[in-house]
Protein backbone atom coordinates (compact mmCIF):
# COMPACT_ATOMS: atom_id res chain seq x y z
CA UNK A 1 0.00 0.00 0.00
CA UNK A 2 1.23 3.62 -0.37
CA UNK A 3 2.16 5.79 2.03
CA UNK A 4 -0.91 9.19 2.21
CA UNK A 5 1.85 11.29 1.59
CA UNK A 6 3.37 9.21 -1.72
CA UNK A 7 0.20 9.45 -3.01
CA UNK A 8 -0.47 13.58 -2.07
CA UNK A 9 2.78 13.77 -4.30
CA UNK A 10 1.82 11.96 -7.06
CA UNK A 11 -1.53 14.08 -7.18
CA UNK A 12 0.50 16.92 -7.14
CA UNK A 13 2.60 16.01 -10.16
CA UNK A 14 -0.67 14.80 -12.01
CA UNK A 15 -2.15 18.50 -11.80
CA UNK A 16 -1.03 21.31 -13.94
CA UNK A 17 -2.57 24.70 -13.54
CA UNK A 18 -1.49 27.38 -15.86
CA UNK A 19 -4.77 29.09 -15.67
CA UNK A 20 -5.04 32.99 -15.62
CA UNK A 21 -2.06 33.63 -17.97
CA UNK A 22 -3.23 35.33 -20.86
CA UNK A 23 0.19 35.15 -22.51
CA UNK A 24 -0.26 31.21 -22.94
CA UNK A 25 -1.72 31.60 -26.97
CA UNK A 26 -2.72 28.78 -29.14
CA UNK A 27 0.58 28.70 -31.03
CA UNK A 28 2.47 27.70 -27.59
CA UNK A 29 -0.30 24.97 -27.07
CA UNK A 30 0.48 23.70 -30.22
CA UNK A 31 4.12 23.87 -30.27
CA UNK A 32 5.27 22.80 -26.56
CA UNK A 33 2.22 22.21 -24.22
CA UNK A 34 0.35 19.46 -26.25
CA UNK A 35 3.75 17.61 -27.43
CA UNK A 36 4.57 17.53 -23.90
CA UNK A 37 1.63 16.10 -22.62
CA UNK A 38 1.04 13.51 -24.79
CA UNK A 39 4.30 12.13 -23.78
CA UNK A 40 3.58 12.70 -20.16
CA UNK A 41 0.85 10.78 -20.14
CA UNK A 42 0.92 11.23 -15.83
CA UNK A 43 -0.90 14.48 -16.14
CA UNK A 44 -4.71 14.06 -15.27
CA UNK A 45 -6.15 17.84 -14.66
CA UNK A 46 -5.24 20.58 -17.17
CA UNK A 47 -5.94 24.08 -16.08
CA UNK A 48 -5.88 26.25 -19.01
CA UNK A 49 -9.08 28.96 -17.87
CA UNK A 50 -8.50 32.57 -18.55
CA UNK A 51 -5.40 31.93 -20.99
CA UNK A 52 -5.23 33.11 -24.16
CA UNK A 53 -5.93 30.13 -26.42
CA UNK A 54 -8.65 29.75 -28.84
CA UNK A 55 -9.71 27.35 -31.40
CA UNK A 56 -6.09 26.40 -32.62
CA UNK A 57 -5.28 25.61 -28.73
CA UNK A 58 -8.64 23.24 -28.66
CA UNK A 59 -7.57 21.52 -31.64
CA UNK A 60 -4.33 21.65 -30.35
CA UNK A 61 -5.58 19.07 -27.39
CA UNK A 62 -7.46 16.75 -29.16
CA UNK A 63 -5.15 14.01 -29.23
CA UNK A 64 -4.02 14.01 -25.93
CA UNK A 65 -7.69 14.12 -24.71
CA UNK A 66 -8.89 11.70 -26.95
CA UNK A 67 -6.40 9.37 -25.76
CA UNK A 68 -8.24 9.07 -22.13
CA UNK A 69 -5.48 10.83 -20.54
CA UNK A 70 -7.28 13.99 -18.53
CA UNK A 71 -9.75 13.31 -15.99
CA UNK A 72 -10.30 16.73 -15.98
CA UNK A 73 -9.84 20.10 -18.09
CA UNK A 74 -10.56 23.92 -17.79
CA UNK A 75 -11.48 25.59 -20.88
CA UNK A 76 -13.44 28.54 -19.50
CA UNK A 77 -13.14 32.22 -19.67
CA UNK A 78 -10.50 31.75 -22.77
CA UNK A 79 -9.51 35.32 -24.13
CA UNK A 80 -8.91 33.70 -27.96
CA UNK A 81 -11.54 33.14 -30.59
CA UNK A 82 -13.91 29.85 -29.66
CA UNK A 83 -16.58 28.79 -31.75
CA UNK A 84 -19.23 26.18 -32.36
CA UNK A 85 -17.94 24.39 -34.85
CA UNK A 86 -14.62 23.21 -33.42
CA UNK A 87 -15.99 22.44 -30.06
CA UNK A 88 -18.66 20.36 -31.42
CA UNK A 89 -15.67 18.66 -33.59
CA UNK A 90 -13.93 18.37 -30.54
CA UNK A 91 -16.18 16.51 -28.59
CA UNK A 92 -17.13 14.52 -31.51
CA UNK A 93 -13.13 13.19 -31.31
CA UNK A 94 -13.32 12.40 -28.43
CA UNK A 95 -16.74 10.55 -28.42
CA UNK A 96 -15.42 8.54 -31.10
CA UNK A 97 -11.91 7.13 -29.77
CA UNK A 98 -13.86 5.88 -27.03
CA UNK A 99 -11.77 6.67 -23.82
CA UNK A 100 -14.61 8.13 -21.65
CA UNK A 101 -16.09 6.70 -19.65
CA UNK A 102 -13.10 5.50 -17.73
CA UNK A 103 -12.58 3.51 -15.06
CA UNK A 104 -11.04 4.71 -11.77
CA UNK A 105 -8.75 2.66 -9.54
CA UNK A 106 -11.56 2.08 -7.41
CA UNK A 107 -13.80 0.30 -10.22
CA UNK A 108 -16.01 2.88 -10.52
CA UNK A 109 -16.62 5.13 -13.57
CA UNK A 110 -16.40 8.27 -14.23
CA UNK A 111 -16.42 10.69 -17.48
CA UNK A 112 -14.33 13.07 -18.68
CA UNK A 113 -14.47 16.85 -16.43
CA UNK A 114 -14.69 19.56 -18.87
CA UNK A 115 -15.38 23.07 -18.29
CA UNK A 116 -16.15 25.57 -21.12
CA UNK A 117 -17.99 28.47 -19.54
CA UNK A 118 -17.84 31.83 -20.31
CA UNK A 119 -16.91 31.21 -23.82
CA UNK A 120 -19.79 32.40 -26.07
CA UNK A 121 -20.80 29.24 -27.11
CA UNK A 122 -24.98 28.76 -26.86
Amino acid sequence: AKCPAHQLAIAHIASLDLSRNPLITDRGIGRHLAPFLCKWSLCKKLRLDCTGIGDGGIQALLDWVAAGYPEELHLSDLCGQVSEAVIFQFLHAIHQRGRYPYQRSDGSWSSLWLRLDNNGLN
